[in-house]
């Protein structure tokens, strides 16, 4: 090969290098620059309703269970489950309430 088109090869290659040292240097940057700053940085976003709606009856209500099912241990537990499977979440609601007390 020519000394001459060796030397532009070279000399492109040199550019290229920088150019993806450069871009490397900024993403590093960029991510580390919210670190610093202290900026919050987007996550997962909320679950977003519309105004003035509100989670189905039947979202509701396993919520309830859930929430009463975790305040129960063992065998209260176990009655509350089976009661769920046998007649339904909102008799195992109930029967969750009994046992609480």
């Amino acid at each position: 090969m020519s000394h001459e088109i060796r030397s532009i090869i070279e000399e492109f290659v040199r550019q290229v290098e920088i150019a993806v040292q450069v871009d490397a240097r900024d993403q590093l940057a960029s991510s580390l620059g919210d670190v610093v700053t202290g900026r919050r940085r987007p996550g997962r976003p909320k679950a977003v309703r519309a105004y003035g709606t509100r989670p189905s009856k039947g979202r509701r209500l396993q919520g309830q269970y859930i929430g009463r099912l975790r305040k129960l241990k063992g065998a209260k537990r176990a009655q509350v489950r089976a009661m769920a499977k046998k007649k339904g979440v909102a008799a195992a609601i109930a029967l969750a309430d009994r046992l609480a007390k």
